[in-house]
């Protein structure tokens, strides 16, 4: 942590008597386990470099109406889930068309027109090698602008008993449709 405490410093924001440079309010839903230990984490590592982290654990309608809605929050932990396909996810969390102010928008009001361009290239374009290549341009972009820093990425297990056929398997649950999904007999 010494580089970080140095560019604090470089930044003008000492630590004051108290060994705290600021404050910061972090929000989350309280009863998603993962996110609670990461704001946990997250708070520790903070109070290493000085500074204090409130963590704001609510219901989840409260959450995520304070963090999408109301962009009441500094920093917030929440899940951004890319799917199947990419420039969908991007287009509703890093582009501007993103900043609607709805659940599961661009909560952290993020805007660059070379993203945006890049991620209409990235729908509009079929060739997949074409498309690595947009992908990894919106990728390099966004960590350098840093609006979101990836914490992890969930691993998404799904098991079925072989009686079931037709089964439709996605990564992401928000795409299980089990409408054509049948139960053989034995």
């Amino acid at each position: 942590m010494p580089a970080a405490n140095k560019l604090l410093d470089e930044a003008g924001l000492k630590r004051g008597g108290d060994g705290t440079r600021f404050s910061l309010r972090l929000r989350h839903v309280a009863s998603l386990e993962t996110f609670a230990k990461t704001a946990q984490i997250l708070k520790e590592n903070f109070a290493d470099v000085g500074v204090r982290v409130d963590i704001i654990a609510a219901e989840t309608t409260t959450t995520l109406t304070a963090i999408f809605v109301n962009s009441d929050f500094d920093v917030a932990v929440y899940s951004a889930p890319m799917g199947p396909e990419p420039g969908l996810a991007l287009t509703q969390y890093l582009s501007s068309q993103g900043l609607t102010k709805a659940f599961f928008s661009n909560a952290p009001g993020y805007q660059n027109l070379k993203v945006d361009q890049l991620i209409g290239d990235s729908v509009a374009t079929t060739d997949q090698a074409k498309r690595a290549v947009i992908y990894k341009q919106i990728q390099q972009m966004i960590m350098a602008d840093l609006p979101v820093i990836p914490l992890w990425e969930p691993r998404f297990l799904t098991a079925y008993r072989t009686e079931f056929q037709n089964v439709f398997l996605q990564p992401d649950d928000r795409y299980i449709n089990f409408t054509r999904t049948w139960h053989q007999s034995r």
